[in-house]
């Protein structure tokens, strides 16, 4: 076959020699989802290829998929030995960490599973200014799919003894496991016989159940019904919001008019129940624009005035239903001591939330560092504590989102932080703090018993 450059001559493609290292890396970049295959199919896609080699021939995709194929046979077998040459260079010692993830969809009842191997490379001697560090690689294992969800963690625990011995990765070479919050993962792991005392929660998915019990979310009840009645509230403001567009202008519009910059304008914040951090961000964008916020649903319920079904929210009242239910106009807002138990509700969740961040964008720091952070909050949630708030904007302008912070008494605050301070309490305890077994989900998986200061 032959192909016409731009000088008019003819010359032959590409042999399939000449042209086998673009189809790696072509594969590759399909693969990896760089360009989809339907885009690298079509002929504007080639002829623009073409267009920087005249002579470009495509794979067929029976090629690209042996291509993928021999590429994952040689990372297993380049990952095999690797892995054992770790192991001899430490002598069958601790040196391989896992991490085990679940995740389900409830909708289709099929689960999930991905585990993660991390190795030390080599150590880091960093400057005088600076600290040693661990030079470290990180890898997917394998991922399964468990199409139903009953016996799942017998299940996951076969797979996962049959992973590790796929990879030759002896249980005394193995440092550490590190769960998600999944039951089903934990119940494996504990069945593990020589694998479950070296098994510790994630500290982010410990730390996300107990704030998520504190504010009443998490759990077959709720526990803190004043907490979860201030976030309901504000979760039909937004979800307002976003079903309605005037609603949504209007907010826009009230904070433009106070010559707020188009870049500044806040938007409000999407519920999402299983994100805590969001709970937080919602808490305070709505307290910082509640004058915004109050005029704009008045003005709503006066022009939709006895109207039923204002918006849909989820029906909590019946576990694991996915009807939605109607909520009336006169029934989205907050009135003024539904915002002073928000503001409150704010600065409880704050520490935890800054704590998340830190945790997230601090990647240096180290499970010792994490525990004493959360034992600094737990000690933030007894009753006799202080707690610092921050007043609503008293306007929409730009500088009174520097919020005035005032200082109330622990004896002073909501049912709801006072609940919420308990509940946080007794959680961080329980999971971080209190030798329990390994066999308690609920319980602790990090065995400290306290925290030296």
């Amino acid at each position: 076959m032959q192909v016409q450059l731009p000088s008019g001559e003819y010359v032959g493609v590409l042999t399939f020699e000449e042209a086998f290292p673009h189809h790696i890396r072509y594969a590759t970049m399909v693969a990896e989802g760089t360009v989809s295959g339907r885009t690298c199919t079509k002929p504007s896609f080639r002829e623009y290829v073409r267009g920087y080699e005249p002579r470009a021939i495509f794979p067929h995709h029976t090629t690209q998929r042996r291509i993928v194929t021999v590429i994952d046979e040689l990372q297993q077998e380049e990952q095999l030995e690797r892995l054992g040459q770790v192991q001899k260079e430490n002598k069958n010692g601790p040196c391989i960490g896992l991490q085990l993830d679940m995740w389900t969809d409830t909708t289709t009842h099929t689960s999930y599973a991905g585990v993660n191997a991390t190795t030390v490379i080599e150590p880091c001697e960093g400057s005088k200014l600076e600290l040693p560090q661990l030079l470290l690689q990180s890898e997917a294992l394998d991922f399964e799919v468990f199409p139903h969800t009953e016996h799942t963690g017998v299940n996951i625990k076969t797979w996962f003894r049959a992973l590790l011995s796929s990879r030759r990765i002896q249980p005394c070479c193995v440092s550490g496991i590190t769960p998600d919050g999944a039951a089903d993962g934990q119940c494996a792991l504990n069945a593990l016989e020589d694998l479950s005392e070296k098994a510790d929660t994630c500290n982010q998915h410990q730390l996300q159940r107990s704030v998520l019990y504190s504010i009443g979310i998490a759990g077959s009840s709720s526990k803190n019904d004043a907490a979860l009645k201030i976030l309901c509230k504000h979760g039909r403001v937004v979800k307002l919001y976003n079903q309605s567009r005037a609603v949504a202008d209007s907010v826009c519009k009230r904070q433009t008019e106070a010559s707020i910059p188009s870049q500044k304008v806040l938007a409000l914040v999407t519920t999402a129940t299983t994100r805590w951090g969001n709970q937080y961000s919602q808490l305070s964008v709505n307290n910082t624009l509640r004058v915004v916020i109050d005029p704009t649903i008045e003005q709503y319920q006066r022009a939709n005035r006895g109207k039923a079904d204002a918006i849909v929210e989820g029906d909590t009242s019946e576990s694991g239903s996915k009807v939605g239910k109607a909520v009336a106009a006169a029934d989205i807002g907050l009135c003024a001591s539904d915002w002073e138990d928000s503001i409150e509700l704010e600065a409880f969740l704050q520490p935890a939330f800054h704590i998340k961040k830190c945790v997230d964008e601090k990647r240096f720091l180290t499970g010792g560092q994490t525990l004493l952070l959360m034992y600094d909050l737990k000690q933030g949630c007894e009753d006799a504590k202080p707690l610092t708030v921050l007043n609503t904007s008293t306007t929409a302008a730009l500088e009174d989102r520097l919020r005035i912070s005032d200082t109330r008494r622990g004896s002073e605050l909501s049912a709801a932080v006072k609940n919420g301070r308990k509940i946080m309490r007794a959680e961080l305890e329980t999971r971080f703090f209190h030798r329990t077994p390994f066999e308690h989900s609920a319980g602790s998986d990090l065995h400290v018993q306290d925290v030296p200061r």
